[in-house]
């Protein structure tokens, strides 16, 4: 039986590419039986050691993560998939800087498509001439391989200029040798790839051909060489690459790449919510169990800002978007997620083995000895750094929370916090105005009044604190019920029955005041039947409907 050839011209001898082993080669076409079990069962030993380390470090990450407190996050799963596919797949929130994401992106997308090429090399050390069946071997496979590959040294190109020549502002506080390790070791693992396509291609194993341009330029560094050191170079590089590919698989787990193997998680899990909305925490203080008034120590996070701490790359977007970090203040949303990270690594541990070997441990508050005070209060609570993040790190949950603890079990607080706060709980409203006010605004407009009984309008109009008593606000407020009363709409306002929604309460960590007014409010709502809101903020109303059982329908006035 004959064998099917190609010929093809390569370097300046005539080679033959033999579909099938090649009979002139037997140690690399058929290979011994010997030499072939011998190999299977190194590889295997490989996989083992370093699938046993990287599967102990994946347990114990993962327990660290179980840690935390419970938090919803299994909901909305069509949403969240099509967000896997946006912003994991197509890297969109990455390309918000064009030159940094275009280069992640070609690491990215080329280490996607080089999963077939370990799937190749793992065959081809046992069998050099083993090809992936069915699409192994073609030209579409081959180009695509090669493209992508050059495709990930020129993004690695790409990321180290940026850090050698530009060296911004974002990567202070970031472990820069680190990120210059990684992209070596990635560097290493692309080029052992093409050097043992190129060693097959010398060796007839593979074609020389137009579909597979880098692999095929790499060859001709071999052509020098006898078969016999061909051979052993191309198993070098086999084993090399394999190698490298498991080590790099093992020190993720160790390293600030560990975003790698965790950002799929924490993209998925993200909030659904719009931005802006904060996780709630329900506080029953009529309960059996003890309330937990946010996080104070490691185990008070979530399971979810335990799992951020994971995914952060480090890249600083969030910083450099940080309004606080911008005028001097010393937030880093980036520093922060590295300090609760290390923290969470060296602490972790020693509450598993305590609560594995049922022994008491020294709880250590996050504040402050993990995160200073300052760095806490001195968050706006904008989602800039959420907005930012390419791994929907969710920065304010977390910040929000340890201020829910400092308020609420510490009673530590900046000192312009506290009348605000009390404003809040005394008179409903920030500033302590009377609730008789709240409808001095709308003087000579003769806007409606809903009183108690009254049968609900088409439209609540929701003013709002500021509208009720900012001098600024308060134009906004006549301007829009002018517009209403010009459109025709039957709309009325709540007067003295409406209260401020709670939000600054909640955003400065006075949970239960938020969760008091907020209950008030939606009680208030519900019984007057109103099902339409209209509003010139939609900050008024989103933290109402998440404590609602009913749905309202809110159209905000936008500029």
């Amino acid at each position: 039986m004959e064998l099917e050839s190609d010929t093809v011209n390569f370097g300046s001898r005539r080679r033959e590419y033999r579909h099938g082993p090649d009979p002139r080669h037997p140690g690399l076409g058929q290979g011994s039986m010997l030499a072939s079990v011998l190999q299977a069962l190194g590889l295997v030993l490989l996989l083992a050691v370093a699938g046993g380390l990287a599967a102990r470090r994946a347990r114990l990450l993962t327990a660290l993560v179980r840690l935390g407190r419970p938090v919803e996050r299994s909901g909305d799963v069509p949403k969240r998939l099509a967000r896997e596919g946006a912003e994991v797949v197509g890297q969109r929130k990455l390309f918000q800087r064009l030159v940094p994401g275009l280069a992640h992106a070609l690491i990215f997308w080329g280490f996607l498509v080089l999963l077939t090429t370990v799937v190749e090399v793992m065959g081809q050390v046992i069998r050099p001439a083993f090809e992936i069946p069915l699409i192994g071997g073609t030209p579409a496979l081959g180009i695509v391989q090669d493209v992508f590959g050059a495709g990930v040294l020129v993004g690695i190109a790409i990321a180290a200029s940026i850090r050698l020549f530009q060296d911004p502002e974002r990567f202070i506080g970031s472990h820069r040798l680190e990120a210059f390790r990684i992209l070596g070791l990635i560097f290493w693992i692309v080029v052992t790839l093409f050097l043992g396509r190129g060693a097959r291609i010398a060796l007839d194993l593979a074609p020389a051909s137009v579909w597979t341009p880098v692999s095929t330029a790499a060859a001709s560094l071999f052509a020098w060489m006898s078969e016999p050191w061909q051979r052993t170079s191309l198993q070098l590089l086999l084993w090399g690459h394999l190698a490298l590919v498991l080590g790099f698989l093992v020190y993720l787990g160790y390293s600030k790449h560990l975003h790698i193997a965790t950002s799929a998680f924490t993209v998925y899990f993200s909030s659904t919510k719009k931005r802006g909305r904060l996780t709630p925490l329900r506080i029953d203080l009529e309960g059996d169990a003890e309330p937990v008034l946010g996080a104070a120590t490691l185990e008070d996070l979530t399971w979810k800002e335990a799992l951020d701490l994971y995914a952060c790359t480090e890249c600083g977007r969030c910083q450099s978007a940080c309004p606080a970090w911008n005028t001097g203040k010393p937030l880093s949303p980036k520093l922060l997620v590295m300090d609760l990270r290390d923290h969470l690594f060296e602490q972790g541990p020693v509450v598993l083995a305590a609560k594995a070997a049922g022994t008491a441990y020294e709880k250590v508050g996050l504040v402050p000895a993990v995160v200073d005070p300052e760095v806490i209060w001195s968050c706006t609570t904008c989602g800039a750094c959420m907005q930012e993040c390419p791994v929907d790190i969710e920065h304010v949950d977390t910040i929000v929370d340890i201020r829910r603890n400092l308020v609420m079990a510490e009673s530590q607080m900046p000192a312009g916090a506290a009348p605000m706060l009390r404003n809040l709980e005394n008179t409903g409203n920030p500033w302590g105005r009377p609730q008789a006010e709240r409808t001095d605004w709308a003087a000579g407009l003769d806007v409606p009044v809903l009183r108690e009984g009254d049968p609900a309008p088409d439209y609540l109009y929701w003013v709002g604190c500021a509208g009720a008593f900012d001098d600024r606000s308060r134009r906004i407020a006549q301007s829009l019920a002018r517009l209403l009363a010009r459109a025709g709409l039957a709309f009325a306002i709540l007067g003295p029955r409406e209260h401020c929604t709670g939000d600054p309460a909640r955003r400065m960590g006075n949970e239960f005041l938020f969760q008091t007014l907020a209950e008030r409010n939606v009680e208030t709502l519900n019984g007057a039947g109103v099902t339409t809101i209209v509003t010139r903020s939609e900050e008024h109303t989103s933290e109402l409907q998440s404590q609602s059982t009913i749905s309202y329908a809110v159209f905000c006035l936008k500029k």
